[in-house]
C-alpha cells in the first residue's frame, strides 16, 4: 500500500475593493436615490449537505479512480469543461480517491462563495455610502432632499423616455451616485413647468420606475 497524499487547495481569495459584482451578482434590493430599480441576483449555494450525509465511512478508497464520477457543487454553479477537465488530470496524477478530489473542490467553492460573499457585501456598503452622501450634500440634501430627489427624477424622465439609460444605470448601481443624482437635478431644474409636469412633478409619491416597471416594482426587463 502507498502512502495516500492530499493537497491543501489555494488560500481563499479577498476582495479588496469595492468593485461591482458581476452582472448576475449583487443579491440586494437597490433603494435608490433615483430611479426606484429593482436588480436581482441568486447567490451561490454552498456544496449540498445530503451528499455529505450519503457518504459511506466504512468505503475504502484507494487512490484514484479510472474515471472520476461527477462532483457535487452548489446548485446553479457551471464550471467550463476545460477546467474540469484538467482538474480531473491533476487529480488523477494526485492518485486522488473520488473523496479526497471532492475535499478539494468544496474547498475551493467554499473560497469562491466567501470572495463573492465579501465582494457584495462592499458594493452594498458602497451604494449606501453613496445615497448617504447624497442626503447630506450641502446643495442637494439636508431638508430639501425629498423635493431634489423629485427634481433629479424629472430630469431623468425628461432625458430618458425609453427607460434605455435608467435601466443602465440601475444594472451597474449607479442610480445612487452623488456625481449621477446631482446631474440629473441640474437638468430637471433647467426643465419648464410645462416640461416637469409632463416628465412627473418634483415631490410626487409616483417615482419614474412606478411608470417604467409598474407599482408594485416588478421590472419586466429581461433578466429580472
Amino acid at each position: 500500500m502507498t502512502e495516500e497524499t492530499t493537497s491543501e487547495a489555494p488560500a481563499e481569495a479577498q476582495a479588496e475593493t469595492p468593485d461591482a459584482p458581476p452582472a448576475d451578482a449583487a443579491p440586494k434590493t437597490q433603494d435608490s436615490v433615483i430611479g426606484q430599480a429593482e436588480t436581482t441576483a441568486d447567490t451561490p449555494q454552498t456544496a449540498s449537505e445530503d451528499a455529505k450525509g450519503d457518504e459511506d465511512p466504512s468505503e475504502d478508497e484507494t487512490g484514484a479512480p479510472e474515471t472520476y464520477e461527477d462532483f457535487t457543487l452548489p446548485e446553479g454553479m457551471e464550471v467550463d469543461a476545460e477546467q474540469l477537465e484538467a482538474f480531473h488530470a491533476d487529480a488523477k496524477a494526485m492518485n486522488l480517491s473520488q473523496k479526497q478530489a471532492q475535499q478539494l473542490v468544496d474547498r475551493y467553492v467554499h473560497g469562491m462563495t466567501k470572495s463573492y460573499d465579501d465582494q457584495v457585501k462592499a458594493w452594498d456598503k458602497q451604494l449606501d455610502d453613496w445615497k448617504a452622501d447624497c442626503k447630506k450634500d450641502k446643495e442637494f440634501g439636508g431638508k430639501n432632499f425629498d423635493k431634489n430627489v423629485g427634481i433629479a427624477n424629472s430630469g431623468l424622465a425628461h432625458h430618458d423616455s425609453s427607460g434605455e439609460l435608467t435601466k443602465f444605470l440601475a444594472d451597474r448601481g449607479l442610480l445612487n451616485a452623488p456625481i449621477v443624482v446631482k446631474h440629473f437635478w441640474k437638468l430637471g431644474q433647467s426643465l419648464s413647468e410645462d416640461e416637469v409636469t409632463r416628465a412627473g412633478r418634483p415631490g410626487s409619491s409616483e417615482t419614474i420606475a412606478d411608470r417604467w416597471y409598474g407599482a408594485d416594482g416588478q421590472s419586466e426587463k429581461s433578466g429580472a
